[in-house]
């Protein structure tokens, strides 16, 4: 008797175990929205102007034939002498798929051809950091400390993840928009490389004014990244540049042996906290630079975004998607999270992007559930649960929220919604276009290595009104309107 009940227990705690396993399978993570597909881009894009031609390929304006979405596209050639391994070809790809920062560009699909990889990613029509600033009339240095902040945040977050950029320049960042309060996003992330401090890094690379002196001796670090963005800063705010535009010979010679001038007539205007942290941006020693989470608390960084009242408070208003989210299944989560990858929600998101940046006090890009807490306390809403809650925000199950689960969980939904987004959603999972979506179409977007085999069929029930084992597009919008 006493085996049987023991086994009994046993086998009932292993059926626990494997619903909790099945439960868990169902978290989708960013990674899993994006495939490397074997395949000719122009399949699914028009592929429109050249905006850019830099030394590993050429971006062009596309768009998506089922989205109408404008897209930003890399060609990079994949010359004979390059490795045959999907990995090493696809390395900028693995990267972006590993990263969700505000201030990072996001990748939306990538194809592997015979000749080409091409990265399609967000579209950024605002131009590159410089450019804006020559086009500005008035650039104060509150501006400058926004903008510095912006792409240290980024800093701290790919850092955070043993990532150095290796390419930081004036032309690596851009406005997202043409809007006054467009954010910076971090581009170009071909060069960029995993970076195990026990482990020295040496590298072959060319130089440019931005490149530091370790690099110059073939070695990386994250404090690399902090000497490029020295020099950016420098740049914006004096119009000069700490080492001339020379040959790369010469620039070599400039970086290695000649310490930053701070001589020139705008210096004098300029305040001593600012000069004080570029100083400690461009010390030549990169044991001693300044990291990019000192950065965020240097006293020329607090004294001027200090006044910044641009962040928004979360309010009662922007709470009111919370109630839905604490029922909302994994599945509808995850056709979200598509959607807000492949669809555009611009307005909302724009107003949305200023909350995160508010709640996000250390500046690293990811919430925790302890700064969460502390944007309801100010904002005087008292939320039950907020811990629950929290862990229905963190969908990747990770333990901190971030951008893109903020996002899934502050849109309204129930304003989003339009016919025309749903019927663009739908297109994109009703592969073969015959009206319907399956298992092996949701597998194709979903599916990942561990997913069980019948999780598919599990997620087809949740929509499938007439059980005929399949979402019609009637069914995929009562899902998606309807709450849970």
């Amino acid at each position: 008797m006493g085996k049987c009940v023991s086994k009994h227990n046993e086998d009932q705690g292993k059926a626990q175990e494997n619903a909790q396993r099945k439960v868990q399978t169902l978290a989708i993570s960013q990674k899993q929205l994006v495939k490397i597909k074997k395949a000719n881009v122009r399949e699914d894009y028009l592929i429109g102007n050249k905006i850019f031609e830099g030394r590993y390929g050429a971006v062009y304006e596309a768009t998506c034939k089922l989205t109408k979405v404008k897209r930003a596209i890399k060609l990079i050639p994949i010359s004979n002498s390059q490795s045959s391994s999907t990995k090493s070809i696809c390395h900028e790809v693995n990267i972006l798929m590993e990263l969700d920062h505000i201030n990072i560009i996001k990748i939306v699909d990538a194809y592997l051809e015979n000749k080409f990889l091409n990265i399609v990613t967000e579209l950024c029509t605002g131009g590159n950091i410089l450019e804006r600033i020559v086009e500005e009339t008035v650039f104060s240095e509150n501006k400058a400390a926004e903008l510095t902040m912006q792409i240290n945040s980024a800093l701290i977050y790919i850092h955070d993840q043993g990532i150095v950029h290796r390419n930081i320049s004036s032309e690596t960042i851009l406005f997202d928009n043409h809007s006054p309060n467009s954010i910076l996003k971090l581009v170009s992330f071909g060069k960029s490389k995993h970076y195990d401090k026990a482990i020295k890094t040496l590298v072959k690379t060319t130089h440019t004014i931005y490149t530091a002196p370790e690099v110059i001796s073939g070695e990386i670090n994250t404090k690399s990244d902090i000497w490029s963005l020295g020099v950016l800063l420098y740049v914006m705010l004096s119009g000069l540049t700490p080492f001339e535009e020379r040959k790369e010979d010469e620039i070599v010679v400039e970086v290695a042996t000649q310490e930053v001038s701070f001589e020139s007539k705008i210096w004098k205007k300029t305040s001593p906290e600012a000069v004080d942290l570029i100083k400690k941006m461009l010390e030549k020693n990169h044991e001693n630079r300044i990291s990019a989470k000192k950065i965020k608390d240097h006293p020329w960084i607090i004294k001027y975004t200090s006044s910044d009242t641009q962040y928004k408070r979360i309010s009662k208003c922007s709470t009111r998607n919370l109630s839905q989210m604490m029922h909302t299944s994994k599945f509808k989560k995850a056709i979200q999270s598509f959607m807000l990858r492949r669809l555009t929600f611009s307005s909302e998101i724009n107003k949305l992007n200023l909350i995160f940046r508010g709640i996000d006090e250390n500046g690293d890009g990811v919430l925790a559930v302890n700064e969460i807490k502390k944007s309801f306390e100010e904002a005087h809403i008292v939320i039950e649960n907020i811990d629950e809650l929290f862990n229905k925000i963190d969908v990747d199950e990770n333990g901190l929220v971030s951008y893109s689960e903020f996002i899934l969980a502050f849109v309204d939904w129930e304003n989003e919604l339009s016919t025309e987004k749903l019927q663009s959603a739908f297109k994109c999972f009703d592969k073969n276009g015959d009206g319907l979506i399956s298992e092996s179409e949701l597998n194709e977007i979903f599916g990942s290595p561990g997913l069980p085999a019948d999780i598919f069929k599990e997620y087809i029930k949740e929509a499938d009104l007439n059980n005929d084992g399949f979402i019609d597009f009637e069914e995929f919008c009562m899902f998606m309107i309807n709450h849970d």
